[in-house]
Order: structure tokens, then C-alpha cells, then sequence
């Protein structure tokens, strides 16, 4: 199965503090670490997530949300 590498996470979240902020940030690697996704393969320079979330919003949800789109952009089976 080949490996997915994240060389770089970007995350415009100006209503998060910086623990919350890495917070969702470590939730988006290690969930998708868990998740033993199969992939087809291929490259993806870059990929981009847009998910909407308000003041208040739950860092963990939100990370369920953005690996959600992950495996939806590049076809995890």
C-alpha cells in the first residue's frame, strides 16, 4: 500500500487559538494515520480543504471534517 506524505499542512483558522490550532492540526495527521486508508496512487502537489466552521467550533470535529475531504478529494478506498 503506498504511504501518504504530508510535506506541508497550511490552516487558516483565525477564530483558533495556537493550542487549538495545532490541536486540529494533530487530529488531521494522527486520524489519518488511523484510518489504514489503500491508495490508488499517484501524486497530489496540493490538495485543498475548504470546510466551514464558526467561533466555537470543536478542533477534533473539525479535523474528522477536513480528513473526510481528504479521502473524498484523492479516492481512498
Amino acid at each position: 500500500m503506498p504511504a501518504i506524505s504530508i510535506d506541508r499542512l497550511a490552516l487558516s483558522v483565525p477564530f483558533m487559538s495556537e493550542d487549538q490550532g495545532r490541536r486540529l492540526a494533530t487530529g488531521i495527521v494522527d486520524g489519518l494515520a488511523a484510518t489504514g486508508l489503500s491508495w490508488a496512487g499517484g501524486q497530489f502537489p496540493t490538495l485543498r480543504i475548504d470546510v466551514t466552521a464558526n467561533a466555537g467550533a470543536n478542533p477534533d470535529r473539525l479535523a474528522e471534517q477536513v480528513i473526510a475531504e481528504i479521502i473524498r478529494q484523492i479516492g481512498c478506498t
